[in-house]
């Protein structure tokens, strides 16, 4: 294509988008979370990214702030609808207030993008940027914005634009600088394409030739080995008892669930490492002590055995309940020494950041409203003879620093967890994914024990070894190499990246400040 057919192109694709840019900004919003589990479709949402950043270069800040918000809201609607399903489905609420819950996350993540596209276009659009810091500009501000938005208000960091790496060349650069460093090579990519409908020749085959460098660097840094074999092989086994939320708290369900786990783990003895996934056990550590004491008599001293559980410790003021992962030895009276405490909790779904008169009124409209107790944020790794464990519950594992603190002392990494909340949608397989961008940026080996699925094992190149069907009572076994050492993420965390981005556009900023 001559570049004046490619004017011609980007000016009849322009008069078209400015005609109608809201519904534009939707319709690319809309088409954003397909590139992300289970779909995969990764072209579509890097289209998509385009499509709002070619926008945002022809708007005014209002606009963009606008447009923005609307870009963001549809994303989040389609991408994050399961909320509606785990607060109105299951957590009992009426329709009206699980659609205000839903939509209220949605909104909140909607802003994010509605101040991204604010600040590019009333901060940086009027400055005579080249075309090559422009595109650095946008991937750098796009990556602090998730960045952000993966912390502020205690943080909702799903869809991420750098989860769209996983099997891909991108890939590669988790291990240094994790998924907002991926964030940025994507953004920098995709940044670059709407330039090249109107850019000269010479602009095209430089930047042509940068983009291909960026995967081929990628690629060969995928082979990188940044950690060693620690020991032999374990053999693993991952109960996943496939009990429905809606059942899972009767009374007369529990009998049957502790049979079930335990029918299930004796058939499976021969494990080194055995491992329950979230809350397996619907009671707490102290109701079931003999229970915990005769399996962990049936499996004998050979298996280590992780279930999780609540537990209820003392305080000055009375009781406390935590959401733990608990090393079941031959005396469940002592585990207490050996756990570890969900740290990073729900808002609105293990704790409720609410006045006493909103708490009575939880409790009248028969919603949950106690509080469950953070585990603190240093905590040690499991040691299970020679082998130390690094443990995480639930969404914990979507946020990087909470996982980097068990490293590197931690040869294998656990997660536990309960996505029965959320049936059959997105938000399984979306958690799953998340879980092995984990595996990819630690380079270690993640178990995944989840009570209705996805229970898998990751290897520590953040591919799926082995799986087991949802919804139904199974157990995975598989062979699993612990391993040590560091990678250059685990070091230095997300501040390198942040650091680079923040350096970059005050440098900008200092350069093309008015005279």
């Amino acid at each position: 294509m001559t570049v004046s057919a490619r004017k011609d192109l980007a000016a009849k694709t322009q008069s078209i988008i400015l005609l109608h840019p809201r519904l534009f900004a939707a319709l690319a919003g809309a088409i954003m979370p397909f590139g992300f589990a289970p779909f995969y479709l990764i072209v579509p949402s890097m289209l998509s990214v385009a499509a709002i950043l070619y926008l945002w270069q022809q708007q005014t800040p209002q606009q963009a702030k606008v447009t923005g918000f609307i870009y963001g809201f549809a994303a989040f609607l389609i991408g994050s609808y399961w909320t509606y399903i785990s607060v109105g489905t299951f957590g009992g609420a009426p329709v009206w207030l699980a659609l205000i819950v839903m939509l209220g996350l949605v909104s909140i993540m909607a802003a994010y993008y509605s101040g991204l596209g604010y600040v590019l276009t009333s901060w940086f659009s009027h400055m005579q940027l080249s075309r090559l810091t422009w595109v650095f500009v946008v991937a750098a501000l796009w990556t602090l914005m998730e960045w952000i938005r993966g912390w502020f208000l205690s943080g909702f960091p799903w869809l991420n634009l750098g989860y769209l790496s996983l099997d891909t060349p991108i890939a590669g650069y988790a291990p240094l600088g994790g998924v907002y460093f991926c964030t940025f090579v994507w953004v920098f990519v995709i940044a670059s394409l709407p330039s090249m409908f109107s850019a000269s020749k010479t602009w095209n085959i430089g930047m042509g030739a940068s983009l291909i460098a960026l995967f081929v660097s990628g690629y060969f840094l995928n082979q990188a080995q940044w950690t060693v074999d620690f020991d032999n092989e374990i053999s693993v086994a991952l109960i996943q008892g496939g009990v429905s939320q809606d059942k899972k708290w009767l009374p007369e369900q529990l009998p049957k669930t502790m049979e079930l786990y335990a029918r299930l783990s004796v058939e499976h003895a021969d494990a080194d490492l055995m491992v329950w996934p979230e809350a397996a056990i619907p009671s707490v550590r102290q109701n079931v002590v003999q229970y915990f004491n005769s399996v962990k008599a049936r499996l004998g001293d050979d298996t280590s055995l992780l279930v999780g559980m609540l537990d209820r410790l003392p305080n000055e003021n009375g009781d406390d309940i935590y959401n733990g992962l608990l090393v079941i030895d031959s005396d469940l009276n002592t585990s207490k020494e050996q756990a570890y405490y969900k740290d990073h909790l729900v808002p609105f779904g293990e704790y409720f950041p609410v006045p006493g008169f909103i708490r009575n009124w939880l409790r009248m409209m028969n919603l949950p409203y106690s509080d469950i107790k953070r585990g603190g944020k240093k905590q040690p790794v499991l040691q299970l003879n020679d082998l130390q464990v690094g443990a995480f519950i639930c969404y914990e594992d979507a946020y990087t620093d909470r996982v980097n603190a068990m490293l590197p002392q931690a040869y294998l990494l656990v997660n536990i967890s309960n996505d029965a909340w959320f049936g059959g949608s997105l938000a399984p397989h979306q958690h799953l994914q998340i879980t092995r961008m984990r595996a990819l940026e630690t380079e270690r080996p993640i178990l995944r024990a989840t009570n209705n699925g996805i229970t898998a094992v990751i290897d520590k190149k953040g591919n799926i070894v082995s799986t087991v069907e949802q919804f139904k009572p199974q157990v995975l076994r598989a062979k699993v190499q612990p391993v040590k050492g560091a990678t250059p993420f685990v070091m230095l965390g997300n501040w390198m990246i942040v650091g680079l981005c923040l350096l970059f556009l005050l440098f900008i900023k200092l350069l093309h400040r008015p005279r």
